[in-house]
């Protein structure tokens, strides 16, 4: 059953990989051809995903986390080696050991090949620390999966910045072409004699104004263009079309007490500080068992002779032993000080960060609220100066004073306009804080204009 499965391991992997290499062809061929990619929300945030570079950091730490766990499982496993030694001796005193009827021999040769084997066979303290390796893994997959909502809240953030850079932009040439408008109407007034020339220079004004802010406008569209293209990945000189639009629609909300036990559940912030904190318990649990007895076995097998070919026997012994620390200067009481700060402050630290997602959460939904109401209230002023400026229109066009009036409702609009695209943009974004205090960044989803 485990082959089974890890061939569709393999299988979906390779997939996986044949669809990035795909994507990145496509990619490569849209740019050479000079089409326009079209992206929703979705699209780009697996694009950041694949290649932004501080995922594939995480992903890797993830692989360090591992080998650290390998070094601390060697202690529990069986140690193999083979030696082998071949010497000399010249003259060797038997007198010095004890046993003058021997004196002086030598010279003589000596060889020995073994194959050595350890094993520890109780050791609680080789235990802990591997709990503690496999809970260091743990936290970095938990690290790699809060890279991942990063990203996601990057991408997320630079689509909503070149939306906002569209929708302003688009707003000043609502501007543009109603100031073009009353020029028209102001030149028409002039040649009928109802108005004087100060009418005809204050609308070209509005407009020259207009003009000029439309070129920054488009200047700010290249500029978050850019930002969005490097975050996802995609080459700087690709063509791209965004397909979601910052069309503004409310959603039912959970009850702050709800959301907050959704946080603390889902949060990968407090899911990385429980794991935390038994990373610590284990660490703590191997300083204690460091006073336990550890016994360990000890074999080895080979051949011992003058020379590997001459008076060759064979050699084997086998060992079981004991070491039990009595006083080690305190070495070990230090550490189990050290191990027991440190645990504490992880205790600290996660406690200190449950209520900072609860902060988090009550924070988001008063921001949310507050920004919904922006939205409408930016609604309402912007219906009511379009009404404002067809009713002084219409006053000017039947001859009923100067086109002051007019252009204070044109400029009364345009600001209206700007509200109402800052309201929605901060409106998305407090959606998008919402999510992420709750921990389901992956869920934010926008409008499609298709």
């Amino acid at each position: 059953m485990r082959v089974w499965k890890f061939i569709f391991w393999i299988f979906l992997v390779t997939a996986v990989s044949q669809n990035h290499a795909l994507a990145a062809s496509g990619l490569q061929r849209i740019n050479e051809q000079g089409m326009v990619l079209s992206l929703n929300l979705k699209q780009a945030i697996d694009m950041a995903r694949h290649n932004n570079v501080l995922l594939k950091i995480a992903q890797e730490r993830i692989n360090e986390a591992r080998g650290r766990r390998w070094q601390n499982n060697s202690d529990l496993l069986p140690h193999l080696s083979f030696g082998a030694t071949q010497g000399r001796v010249f003259w060797d005193n038997f007198a010095s050991q004890g046993l003058p009827a021997f004196g002086v021999i030598g010279p003589f040769n000596s060889f020995d090949a073994r194959l050595q084997i350890t094993q520890r066979i109780f050791d609680l303290s080789a235990v802990s620390k591997f709990q503690a390796a496999n809970e260091d893994v743990i936290i970095a997959k938990f690290e790699e999966k809060l890279a991942q909502q990063q990203v996601i809240a990057a991408a997320v953030m630079a689509y909503l910045d070149v939306l906002r850079a569209q929708e302003q932009l688009q707003a000043v040439e609502q501007d543009v072409r109603l100031a073009q408008k009353l020029t028209s109407l102001a030149q028409h007034q002039l040649g009928a004699g109802l108005v004087t020339n100060l009418d005809l220079i204050r609308a070209q004004t509005r407009l020259a104004v207009q003009k000029a802010k439309e070129q920054g406008d488009i200047q700010g569209v290249n500029t978050s263009f850019l930002s969005f293209k490097r975050i996802i990945g995609l080459p700087l000189s690709s063509e791209v079309h965004l397909i979601d639009n910052l069309q503004y629609f409310n959603e039912r909300n959970f009850e702050v007490l709800d959301a907050v036990h959704i946080a603390i559940k889902d949060r990968l912030e407090m899911s990385i500080a429980d794991a935390k904190l038994k990373y610590e318990q284990y660490l703590l649990s191997g300083a204690n068992r460091e006073r336990y007895p550890k016994l360990e076995f000890y074999g080895d097998y080979g051949q011992s002779a003058a020379q590997p070919n001459k008076y060759a026997h064979r050699a084997a012994q086998i060992s079981v032993n004991v070491h039990m620390p009595i006083f080690e200067g305190g070495q070990i009481e230090g550490v189990i000080k050290q191990q027991q700060s440190q645990k504490t402050q992880a205790q600290i630290l996660r406690d200190d960060i449950k209520t900072q997602v609860e902060e988090d959460v009550r924070l988001a939904l008063q921001t949310l609220a507050t920004a919904n109401e922006e939205v409408r209230a930016a609604q309402d002023a912007l219906r009511l100066s379009a009404q404002e400026v067809v009713l002084a229109r219409d006053q000017y066009t039947n001859g009923v004073g100067n086109n002051i009036a007019v252009v204070d409702a044109q400029t009364t609009l345009e600001n209206s306009r700007q509200v109402y695209v800052t309201a929605l943009v901060g409106y998305h974004m407090a959606r998008m804080n919402y999510y992420s205090a709750l921990g389901q960044t992956d869920s934010f989803h926008l409008s499609s204009s298709e």
